[in-house]
């Protein structure tokens, strides 16, 4: 996915394109199929796109959505300090279509997921994801 252009109906921030050049090169540098950030709201469980790169369906921008899995994971991985793994999207009940359903219409089952501290209650997450199955090695989860 390419950044939209820079219009006034943007409802991303003005340093949406340095976050854009980040998934990107995460994208690249991991060989991942897709990369996001992502920021989560610890208290109501829900996430908003800040990034993404390689998506083919649309990722909305503008509004925040619920997400208790997709919270519960980054939260896990966030008190850790470690990298989350997901694999089995779509073939596991918790990672089911309403949990990530623009992941599963882009035929991803496997996603790592690195946590970022944001604000207070906010947390965020740098995920790459494989539209195959994918064995994290050591040196990625670190990298």
């Amino acid at each position: 996915m390419t950044a939209p252009s820079e219009t006034s109906t943007d409802p991303r921030p003005e340093f949406a394109p340095a976050l854009q050049t980040i998934v990107e090169l995460v994208r690249r540098i991991m060989h991942a199929d897709v990369a996001s950030i992502l920021s989560y709201s610890l208290i109501d469980e829900t996430v908003r796109w800040k990034a993404a790169s390689g998506f083919t369906v649309p990722v909305d921008y503008s509004q925040p959505v619920f997400r208790p899995a997709g919270s519960e994971i980054a939260r896990r991985a966030f008190e850790a300090g470690t990298v989350g793994i997901i694999q089995g999207i779509g073939s596991r009940p918790e990672f089911a279509e309403k949990e990530v359903p623009v992941h599963l219409a882009e035929g991803i089952c496997d996603m790592a997921v690195a946590p970022m501290r944001i604000v207070g209650s906010n947390s965020g997450a740098l995920t790459a994801g494989y539209r195959s199955p994918h064995q994290f090695t050591d040196d990625e989860k670190a990298l």
